[in-house]
């Protein structure tokens, strides 16, 4: 006679087989009881030491143990005896080895004499979650911004002082106060921490002034920076320092040399020129008028940079600044295809201001959807590259920031503009349209708000000429421009000098018929070198030129130097506005 048994079969993660046999039951002693043997195959990565078992059965049968699976990659055991009958229960529990692991199945099955019962028992392996959290509290702050930087004057003598001074706001108004750090590379400060301190000449020269604003997120990229150029002029010979760098005013060295001038010029000459959008390019020419180089504007969007087209026939269109800093040539266009229409809506043809450096290196991001809609963008001022001014036959003169889509209108005085610059850290504008104004400053130092006014310089007509760029210079001796040249398209270019808080006529050079628009100079002493452009065809044909014009005659003098051509656009090409070369 022999034991009944039963055999449990069982998975990790999956299926217990449990199989029963009985001896029939005429058997005599252990007629009605039986053996179970199991086996576990474990699922990968959990390692069982010992698994656990327990069988309940009718008449509160319990049956209790362990099975040592250390040496083992399956459990297999023989449970017996076990009484015949049904409703039976086995269950089965382990723990991991690492103990993170539970393992729990159960399942229920019948013991029939002299049989093999197979028995499928689910056995659930639970591990632990590999994922943690973290609980973190952010902290929110808006960073501060200079709404404007300024020096008065803008050039001092040897051993005098430059009034430095700033305007910035902090729109949350911490962590905490606003603090001020300015730093130079020529002069001394009386102050590095003052909102407004002085800088004081110690040599001839530019210098870079830089100011960082905090509000004590010392974050990358939270303090706000920006830069100007002032100059410091030796008293006894008149001249600035032997760098020779010209910056945004235009300062040569004593040396006499003079910078290179970059040309905006439409057209590549293989087509005629077209209202409804033509290729752009910034030519490089030597003080003599010789080609250095050639830079194309994008045609096509790539990457961030948009297309910068402009009209071929819209003389009106590409007047070209030099940025505050000497670093950056800054320029306006269309963002449409060649041959497209330029006469669209801005929100469909977005107004590009594009920024060129010494390097060569173009940026197009600014693509502004609010900007001279409908009409043309014709100039754009900076002092850093990164704060922009724009200006165009619509909507005014407007703020934005590089990069921008939207701007912000600064003034109603006057929508119809056409150059923007900065001089002496003060924006100025020029126009021909309506009474209130024909060269004029927009409110304070370079402003970024709302609600300006322009105001006309005193003593220039509000109502009539035509004035397109400008130039102004200091040659009086005495800190602060007081000299000022004026390219009108029905005049020539006119020299001004402030006498007595106005601004009066000396004289002006050029025939009316040529058309001057562009402007730009470099001072030296007593002596400006005038760079203009004249002539800027409307016609698919194209046209233009270059010329120079020495004035040594000083302040509050008639214009000595006549107009001397260095260069003619080329044929089916146009030449616009000037400016002198960045510098790095």
């Amino acid at each position: 006679m022999r034991n009944p048994t039963i055999r449990f079969l069982a998975m990790a993660g999956s299926a217990l087989v449990l199989s029963l046999s009985a001896c029939d039951g005429n058997s005599s002693k252990n007629a009605d009881v039986g053996a179970a043997r199991m086996a576990l195959d474990l699922a990968p990565g959990i390692t069982l030491n010992t698994v656990n078992y327990v069988v309940a059965g009718p008449g509160a049968f319990m049956k209790a143990g362990s099975i040592d699976v250390s040496h083992s990659a399956t459990i297999s055991a023989d449970l017996s005896p076990l009484p015949s009958g049904t409703g039976f229960t086995i269950t089965l529990s382990a723990m991991s080895a690492d103990s993170t692991t539970n393992c729990l199945g159960a399942a229920m099955f019948d013991v029939v004499a002299h049989q093999t019962t197979a028995v499928v028992v689910h056995l659930l392996c639970r591990q632990p979650s590999q994922n943690g959290s973290v609980l973190f509290n952010g902290v929110l702050n808006v960073c501060p911004l200079i709404d404007s930087l300024g020096a008065s004057p803008g050039e001092a003598f040897v051993g005098g002082a430059i009034t430095l001074s700033a305007q910035a706001h902090d729109a949350d108004g911490g962590p905490s106060p606003l603090t001020y750090q300015w730093t130079t590379t020529a002069g001394v400060l009386n102050s590095s921490s003052a909102q407004n301190p002085t800088l004081t000449c110690t040599s001839s020269g530019p210098a870079a002034v830089t100011l960082t604003v905090s509000d004590g997120d010392n974050g990358a990229g939270c303090p706000d920076t920006q830069s100007l150029i002032v100059n410091c002029t030796d008293a006894a010979s008149g001249t600035a320092g032997a760098s020779g760098t010209a910056g945004a005013s235009g300062t040569a060295g004593s040396t006499g040399a003079l910078p290179d001038v970059v040309v905006y010029r439409v057209g590549d000459g293989s087509s005629s020129l077209v209202s409804t959008g033509s290729p752009v390019f910034v030519d490089e020419f030597s003080p003599t008028g010789a080609l250095v180089r050639t830079t194309a504007m994008p045609t096509v969007v790539s990457g961030g940079n948009h297309r910068l087209i402009a009209s071929g026939t819209a003389t009106s269109e590409g007047m070209l600044t030099l940025s505050a800093d000497g670093h950056y040539i800054v320029l306006t266009g269309y963002d449409v295809s060649l041959g497209g229409s330029t006469s669209l809506t801005s929100s469909t043809a977005a107004r590009v201001v594009g920024r060129l450096d010494a390097t060569g290196t173009i940026d197009t991001t600014t693509a502004l959807i609010d900007f001279a809609t409908g009409n043309n963008p014709r100039s754009v001022a900076s002092t850093d590259g990164m704060n922009l001014w724009v200006a165009g036959a619509a909507g005014g003169v407007r703020y934005t920031t590089l990069g921008a889509t939207t701007s912000v209108q600064l003034s109603t005085t006057v929508a119809n503009i056409r150059q923007a610059s900065i001089f002496a850290s003060q924006l100025y504008v020029s126009d021909s349209s309506g009474s209130a104004v024909r060269l004029g400053a927009v409110g304070t130092g370079a402003p970024t708000t709302a609600g300006q006014t322009i105001t006309n310089l005193n003593g220039l007509s509000a109502s009539t000429g035509s004035p397109y760029s400008f130039y102004f210079a200091d040659l009086d001796g005495t800190p602060g421009i007081d000299t000022l040249y004026v390219a009108d398209d029905g005049v020539g270019v006119t020299k001004y000098s402030l006498v007595s808080g106005s601004w009066t006529a000396n004289a002006t050079v050029g025939a009316a018929a040529d058309s001057y628009r562009g402007l730009t100079g470099v001072v030296s002493g007593s002596t400006v070198t005038l760079f203009s452009t004249r002539k800027g065809g409307s016609a698919a044909a194209g046209g233009g030129e270059l010329v120079s014009i020495v004035d040594s005659s000083g302040y509050n003098a008639a214009v000595t130097g006549t107009p001397t051509l260095l260069v003619a656009a080329a044929a089916n090409t146009a030449f616009r506005g000037v400016a002198i070369a960045p510098h790095q």
